[in-house]
């Protein structure tokens, strides 16, 4: 195989946490997702629950979500299948 070779992929998973080196990761998957034809599964994660989420959490989350949901726009009008949403819950 040589380093212009795309294994054969049907899912690329990325995990963003919305900072400039989160980026540089995305922009690193949505390549190998193009090349490949893969769909990007594009995940935001974070724990909050009582207290914390109505008294802190939840604008921060809201925020996140709001532009985890711009992004993945962004990418389906640039042709990528994108998959999945941000969520709020406990951890495992």
């Amino acid at each position: 195989m040589t380093k212009n070779d795309v294994p054969a992929l049907r899912t690329v998973l990325v995990a963003t946490d919305l900072s400039p080196a989160a980026e540089r990761a995305l922009e690193a998957a949505l390549g190998l997702a193009r090349r490949a034809g893969a769909a990007l599964h594009l995940v935001h994660a974070a724990g909050a629950s009582g207290e914390l989420a109505e008294a802190e959490g939840l604008p921060q989350w809201t925020a996140a979500a709001e532009q985890i949901e711009e992004l993945a726009r962004r990418l389906r009008e640039a042709g990528l299948v994108v998959v999945g949403a941000p969520r709020l819950g406990r951890a495992a």
